[in-house]
């Protein structure tokens, strides 16, 4: 912690008071999340930061509708950077997720191949379900898990099958049909429940 005491030239001049110690991440959870449509991505990013992810990557598939140009795609990212680091203030979290830029899912896939547990959300038939899996999990080696969120109209039975094919697991979250968003935050908060806070060093 530091107190700050002027400003000289332009710059910034702060004292330390004190030295906080590092607070260790025993889970990181990354989040991939199609485009959804309209401000949904910023109220993804503000409730996926105070649930304590360590990244977001944000991922055009066959069924995003949002298009964007390359300058609006700078302009999102900036904005999503400023919602985390507001929402982690808030919130108190020592943390603030990685946000990727914007990505076809085929180049995000390679990541549930790196990780303990790749899961992603469908409305599919062929799914289990998402207590089932991670009651069957090994939570002591599970250090690192993935979380998969499709658009509005679910992902495209080739993109699951191409997930599932890199090491995910098809998951369903129950029968009721959820929104974008509340696929996202239902899925974390069952995560950050389960495994504990990611980042605060407390188990479940």
């Amino acid at each position: 912690m530091g107190k700050l005491l002027r400003e000289e030239e332009g710059h910034l001049v702060a004292k330390i008071e004190e030295l906080l110690n590092p607070v260790t991440r025993e889970l990181e959870i990354t989040l991939v999340q199609a485009l959804p449509k309209g401000r949904k991505m910023s109220d993804i990013i503000e409730k996926a930061t105070e649930l304590g992810v360590a990244r977001i990557l944000p991922v055009t598939t066959e069924r995003v509708v949002s298009k964007m140009s390359e300058r609006s795609v700078r302009s999102r990212h900036e904005r999503w950077c400023r919602i985390a680091v507001s929402a982690a203030k808030q919130c108190g979290t020592p943390w603030l997720p990685v946000i990727n830029p914007v990505m076809p899912l085929e180049e995000a896939v390679a990541l549930c191949s790196d990780v303990g547990l790749c899961l992603v959300g469908t409305l599919l038939n062929d799914t289990r379900r998402l207590r089932d899996v991670l009651q069957s999990v090994d939570r002591q080696k599970t250090m690192s898990i993935v979380l998969v969120i499709g658009p509005e109209g679910d992902l495209a039975p080739s993109e699951v099958e191409l997930l599932k094919q890199n090491g995910a697991i098809a998951v369903s979250f129950g029968e009721l049909v959820l929104r974008v968003e509340t696929a996202a935050i239902f899925g974390l908060g069952v995560l950050a429940y389960e495994f504990g806070q990611p980042g605060s060093g407390k188990g479940p």
